[in-house]
């Protein structure tokens, strides 16, 4: 194939280059057998985590990586719990050191608090006010439990800008104490935003953003790669901005990257977080098959 690449092919793959990581990236397939749809991790303790997925799961997982090589040695369902939300399409969950969970609703445009078995204990209405206004499929991907060292606050936001013409995100600062929206923040994006994961280390909020630069269908007849992820250490200044950082970058091809959360040994000074990939297959208008992986990065 490579061989019949015309000059306007030569022109599109070099605007879309692989961008080079800034960090270590070990990839593993992840079991035949494992669902798709999974957006979002949250660890609960040693090797497990929560996850939704955007078929309106709430998930129990079981992941080990290996210390030394940081591959894949495990990943389970224990359980698995359906949540009612106004779409069911889970694709951002975080939960509190007091157990409390925190889903939102992509296309629902709302965050929930939920219970251990997916039952939903409250809908943030606050919230749902200002995601209901967000483009079709385009609502609240990341969501986070006390970012910025706060206390007893979830933070949230839209995947993009509600509408054209608008520049920033806006990152809301939503009180539990108070059940209200007490601060937003314009958050400058590069990519469409897909989770949060906070780093206790500084108490500043990394943020995994993905791009799909070409259509599947163009990929799939040019064999170009087509997804691209960054991930940013953001920090909120004395004067109330965000300021953001790039610490990891690649082009991942088909691997549609839509979790992130810390490995068990980041605890003891490794500093490792995993991505989970979104597995899917399309059919139209031909068949791409995005596949499962999970990749652990070191930053540090």
């Amino acid at each position: 194939m490579s061989s019949h690449i015309s000059v306007k092919g030569i022109i599109i793959a070099l605007a879309i280059l692989p961008l080079m990581s800034l960090g270590r990236m070990i990839e593993s397939a992840l079991p035949e057998d494992f669902p798709g749809g999974i957006s979002s991790l949250s660890r609960v303790n040693d090797d497990e985590y929560l996850a939704v997925s955007d078929r309106g799961e709430l998930l129990n997982l079981k992941i080990k990586i290996d210390s030394k090589t940081a591959a894949l040695k495990e990943c389970e369902i224990t359980s698995r719990f359906k949540v009612k939300t106004r779409y069911r399409d889970l694709e951002a969950v975080c939960r509190a050191k007091d157990g409390r969970i925190f889903v939102t609703d992509d296309c629902g445009k709302s965050a929930y608090e939920i219970d251990a078995n997916g039952k939903k204990v409250k809908e943030f209405e606050p919230l749902r006010a200002e995601f209901k206004s967000a483009k079709y499929n385009l609502g609240p991907e990341a969501i986070e439990y006390g970012a910025f060292g706060t206390k007893d606050c979830i933070w949230s936001m839209t995947e993009l800008p509600r509408t054209n013409d608008v520049k920033n995100l806006k990152l809301f600062k939503y009180s539990l104490t108070e059940d209200k929206i007490v601060a937003s923040y314009d958050y400058d994006y590069d990519y469409a935003v897909v989770d949060f994961l906070n780093d206790p280390k500084d108490n500043s909020l990394l943020v995994l953003e993905r791009n799909i630069g070409v259509s599947p269908k163009i990929a799939f007849w040019s064999g170009l790669n087509y997804i691209s992820i960054k991930i940013f250490r953001v920090k909120l200044n004395k004067d109330g901005k965000l300021e953001k950082t790039l610490l990891f970058k690649k082009n991942t091809g088909s691997v549609n990257y839509e979790g992130m959360e810390w490995t068990t040994d980041s605890l003891d000074g490794k500093r490792r977080i995993i991505l989970i990939s979104d597995k899917d297959v399309t059919n139209k208008p031909i068949r791409i098959e995005w596949p499962g992986r999970l990749a652990v990065i070191e930053l540090d």
